[in-house]
């Protein structure tokens, strides 16, 4: 694409380029007009319509803001001090100011002026009860202008509704593909997508986008959808304050279809919300989480459901010593609200620290070769209740009520436990409420007890 420079240059050597051309006898009018037209077209794109506001400087402006106050008549002021107003918040949106410039006799000669009003409105445009005599005094000034001024043509398509209540939605319906089309969007509108109508048009694609994928049915195919998460994740939520819209958004991609149906897609999300500095670990970060139950315990069901997993194949020494209790406890981690892995000295060789924060794994002292799964219900009881397993056979689980565990032994975030007597033993006898050794039918006794005290199996 040819510079503006090129495209004045070529325009300056367009009659020596006809002349030589007719005097040669190879004028051809339909291609040369057509060039004419298409250099018209860049320099009209190039010079027209800009839509951000210009740089002033303070002292300029507080002058011009002197002379409006003393004359509060835009026909009585100098073009420099009424360049100055319109791309000045404080004048620009005062409806005094703009009922003065509108009957300005130069006004339909100086599109700089009119620039200058669009892209504070842009840049300020909020829903607040004076938006709307705010663009009916804009649109009159437009208006003035002649109706073939190529810098309007985008507001005259749009029946001048990019400036108003509903200009939000009209820019996302705009767009074909809403991740791929907001940069290029925001970048021809020239809007922060930070501020203002840049702003709301961000977090309208952001609605629109969220509850088209919530309602979309899963297919077999999660590839697509992945790479569609990580589009999402970069172009629309890292652009997007803490907060209502945020959030929600997160649940609906939390409870879709497709988290549902997919292992990659609860992988991807999983370590996408904890690594997000608006979400972190639901069992740290509950303030964060808060607003959002559902998709904090969705959440928190896939991290348990992932250490549960980790605990018995790679920390649990054989097969023979896990008596079941790997696909047991997985038929309730939908129903944990808290858990934690406590980690002996001799399986510490067996982590990836890549894969687990600073205090998400606990250690447990007294007894190297010993670890242990803790997890957390809330049941039909106060507090709820908290359960024990360990690495190896021969070691019961034992389950204490939640206010008794953190009063006798430690809470859910210590970074130590015990496996023997002392501070911080799992393995309180003055302190459990249940102990259940894995003999034979320890399952059938173990939901029984777990039944009665309201979890249940999903």
């Amino acid at each position: 694409m040819a510079t503006l420079k090129e495209s004045i240059l070529l325009l300056r050597s367009l009659p020596n380029r006809w002349q030589a051309s007719w005097s040669s006898g190879e004028f051809n009018p339909i291609r040369e007009l057509s060039c004419l037209a298409g250099i018209r077209a860049d320099l009209d794109r190039k010079v027209g319509g800009r839509r951000g506001p210009l740089s002033l400087d303070g002292d300029q402006f507080e002058n011009a803001l002197a002379l409006w106050k003393a004359h509060a008549d835009a026909a009585a002021l100098p073009g420099w001090a009424l360049r100055n107003l319109c791309n000045h918040p404080t004048t620009a949106m005062d409806g005094r100011f703009l009922a003065s410039l509108e009957v300005h006799p130069k006004l339909p000669r100086r599109r700089a002026w009119a620039e200058g009003l669009i892209a504070i409105h842009f840049l300020h445009w909020e829903i607040v009860p004076e938006l709307e005599d705010r663009v009916s005094a804009l649109k009159r000034i437009l208006i003035t202008f002649s109706p073939q001024s190529p810098w309007l043509i985008d507001l005259r398509n749009n029946d001048w509704e990019v400036l108003g209540r509903q200009a939000p939605q009209c820019l996302v319906n705009s767009m074909g593909n809403i991740l791929n089309d907001l940069d290029p969007l925001l970048h021809h509108w020239c809007l922060n997508s930070q501020q203002g109508l840049g702003k709301a048009v961000t977090l309208s694609a952001l609605r629109n986008w969220s509850n088209q994928f919530r309602n979309r049915r899963p297919t077999t195919e999660a590839r697509p959808v992945l790479e569609e998460l990580q589009h999402a994740f970069s172009t629309l939520l890292n652009r997007v304050p803490m907060g209502g819209p945020f959030l929600q958004t997160v649940e609906d991609i939390v409870l879709s279809g497709w988290s549902r149906s997919s292992e990659e897609i609860r992988e991807l999300l999983t370590k996408w919300c904890l690594s997000h500095q608006n979400l972190g670990d639901p069992r740290t970060n509950t303030g964060n989480w808060h607003p959002i139950p559902l998709a904090r315990a969705r959440v928190l069901s896939w991290m348990a459901r992932r250490d549960l997993a980790f605990f018995y194949d790679k920390i649990v020494p054989t097969a023979s010593d896990n008596q079941g209790r790997k696909e047991f406890w997985l038929r309730y981690v939908d129903k944990v609200i808290d858990f934690k892995i406590a980690i002996g000295v001799q399986d510490q060789r067996k982590i990836n620290k890549g894969d687990y924060g600073k205090h998400e794994i606990a250690t447990l002292e007294g007894s190297p070769d010993l670890s242990a799964f803790i997890l957390k219900f809330e049941g039909n009881s106060k507090g709820g209740f908290v359960c024990v397993e360990f690495s190896r056979s021969g070691h019961a689980l034992y389950v204490y009520e939640a206010e008794r565990f953190e009063d006798h032994i430690a809470g859910m975030h210590a970074i130590t436990y015990r496996a023997t007597p002392g501070p911080r033993n799992l393995k309180n006898q003055d302190a459990y409420a249940h102990r259940q050794s894995h003999y034979s039918n320890w399952q059938e006794v173990t939901r029984y007890y777990l039944n009665s005290r309201g979890v249940s199996p999903s």
